[in-house]
C-alpha cells in the first residue's frame, strides 16, 4: 500500500487522535494510511466525490454525518423522567422478594442488630428509598448468591446498591438469559463474579 502523508490522504493527526478514545494506536502514519483506503473503497461503494488526493471529501462527509448525529446540549432528565423513575424505584422496593431488617433476620439467623452492623460493613445489600428504612434482597439468604454479592460489594465499594441489585436481578445474556440471583452453587457462583466484576469495568483478582 502506498503510503500516505496529511496532504495526499487529506487526513490529519488531529483527525487520527481522536480514535485514541476507544483505541491505542501504535502507528499513527500506518493506521492513516489503512484508513484512508478504508474510505476510498467506502466512497467508491456508496458513490461519494473524492478528490485526487484520495479521500478528503469522502472524510469530510462523514464527519458532517456525525456532527449531524451530536446534540448540542447534553440529554437532561426531566421531571417526568424523574417521577417515572422514582415510581419504578418504589415499586421494585415493595416487591416481595425485598425484605424488612426484621423479617430478613428471622430468616437468616440473626438479630436486627446484626443485621444493621453487617449492613454497615457492606456484607448485605440494602436497598433504601427516601425515609422508607432499608430492605434487602432474599435472594441473599442463599449461600452461594449471597457469595456473589459479597464480591461485588467488597470489589465496587463505589458502585451503589440499587445498581447491584439490577445487575444481580436482571437477566444477563451472558448467563443464558437467567439472573445471578439465579445462581445456585458455589462452582457457578465463582464464574459468575467473573462475568459481573467484568461488565462492572473491574479487573483486578477476583
Amino acid at each position: 500500500m502506498m503510503k500516505l502523508d496529511e496532504e495526499t490522504s487529506g487526513i490529519t493527526r488531529a483527525d487520527l487522535r481522536r480514535f485514541e478514545a476507544v483505541a491505542t494506536i501504535d502507528d499513527l502514519d500506518g493506521f492513516r494510511d489503512v484508513l484512508a483506503e478504508f474510505i476510498r473503497r467506502h466512497g467508491e461503494r456508496h458513490g461519494m466525490a473524492q478528490t485526487p488526493a484520495g479521500g478528503g471529501e469522502v472524510l469530510a462527509t462523514l464527519q458532517t454525518k456525525a456532527a449531524a448525529l451530536s446534540r448540542a446540549t447534553p440529554w437532561q432528565m426531566d421531571q417526568g423522567d424523574i417521577q417515572r423513575g422514582r415510581t419504578l424505584m418504589l415499586k421494585q422496593f415493595a416487591a416481595p422478594g425485598n425484605l424488612s431488617v426484621a423479617h430478613f433476620a428471622t430468616l437468616a439467623g440473626k438479630s436486627r442488630a446484626q443485621i444493621y452492623q453487617d449492613i454497615k460493613a457492606r456484607r448485605y445489600l440494602a436497598l433504601s428509598v427516601g425515609g422508607r428504612g432499608l430492605r434487602l434482597p432474599d435472594f441473599q439468604l442463599d449461600p452461594s448468591v449471597r457469595r456473589i454479592v459479597l464480591a461485588l460489594l467488597d470489589s465496587a465499594p463505589d458502585v451503589e446498591p440499587w445498581t447491584i441489585y439490577a445487575l444481580m436481578s436482571d437477566a444477563n445474556d451472558a448467563l443464558g438469559g437467567n439472573s445471578p440471583a439465579q445462581t445456585r452453587n458455589k462452582h457457578d457462583a465463582d464464574h459468575v463474579i467473573a462475568i459481573l466484576l467484568a461488565q462492572l469495568g473491574w479487573h483486578g483478582p477476583a
